[in-house]
């Protein structure tokens, strides 16, 4: 079994030594502002958000 407080830790430590590597996506921010994380995400994924459109699955296989 894990620690959450220590898997959430170990990613706050891992995202200071490889900023540029990972995005941690925080629920509340996704909860009250869902369209601007989630454009914050696919900009940092370096990808298209299809945010105007409903998503389809043929979103998920344009980016594969």
């Amino acid at each position: 079994l894990f620690n959450v407080i220590d898997v959430v830790n170990h990613a706050f430590r891992f995202r200071d030594s490889y900023p540029d590597q990972v995005y941690i996506v925080q629920f509340e921010k996704l909860k009250t502002n869902t369209e601007a994380e989630l454009r914050s995400l696919c900009t940092f994924l370096e990808i298209e958000a299809f945010l105007d459109e409903p998503c389809q699955p043929a979103h998920l296989q344009q980016t594969m």
